[in-house]
């Protein structure tokens, strides 16, 4: 791998492990670990995420299309391939999925795509449509993989673990969380080999670099959705 790339990865690891941008520390993860949340704060968190889940398989595909290189587009491939059809993992559709713990948390299935969105989840729609539709294939390929995906392993263990202990949730409701588990353990290694295949510019590398901060800070900022729900128990 160049230097150059190797390096910003370095960095970028440095970076994500501050507080705004480590999810595995995110008050919201650590509210369910601990069973410190209310149903509903868990309940809003789902519909929010939900609306962010769902919208971003078209998204994925457009950076398929826009992407000039072969190799990189058999890596969009099968990360299109698993968000609408949960064809790798063996499961079904990740919206599908999420819905199964938005309505195992009592979100009535057929509103969620009508919620209406809170403000840090239009940042983070209008982050990723962004980054994956209208920068270069690098960019939002990284910040979704090595800003978001890479940390999913560590976080939604905390988190699926607390709502099997402290909310009651079965294995079908937990779904979404135990498959991305599994399915997000290599996706920081795939983001090192996809900007690695796009070799960016000095700046092309740096709007790589912000956009994998950028991502993690959006994911931040819109699950802090839980705090819009009562906190009472």
């Amino acid at each position: 791998m160049d230097s150059r790339i190797k390096a910003m990865f370095e960095q970028a690891d440095r970076a994500l492990q501050q507080p705004g941008r480590n999810l595995s520390i995110h008050p919201f993860v650590q509210g369910v670990a601990n069973g410190t949340l209310s149903r509903d704060q868990v309940r809003v968190w789902g519909e929010q995420t939900y609306l962010y889940v769902d919208a971003v398989v078209p998204w994925i595909g457009v950076a398929y299309g826009n992407c000039d290189n072969a190799e990189a587009r058999g890596h969009i491939w099968e990360s299109l391939l698993e968000e609408a059809t949960g064809q790798l993992s063996g499961t079904k559709p990740h919206p599908e999925l999420m819905a199964d713990f938005a309505e195992a948390m009592g979100s009535p299935r057929a509103k969620l795509s009508s919620n209406e969105a809170l403000p840090g989840t239009r940042a983070m729609l209008n982050h990723w449509e962004l980054s994956l539709c209208h920068r270069h294939w690098t960019e939002g390929l990284a910040g979704m993989g090595y800003g978001g995906e890479r940390q999913i392993p560590v976080t939604f263990r905390k988190v699926s673990d607390g709502l099997k202990e402290h909310y009651g949730l079965d294995d079908k409701a937990r779904l979404f969380f135990e498959m991305h588990i599994k399915a997000d353990e290599g996706h920081g290694d795939e983001s090192q080999k996809v900007v690695a295949i796009g070799n960016p510019s000095d700046a092309g590398l740096k709007r790589v670099y912000n956009t994998i901060l950028g991502t993690a800070e959006a994911l931040w900022t819109c699950w802090m959705a839980f705090e819009t729900a009562p906190s009472q128990r």
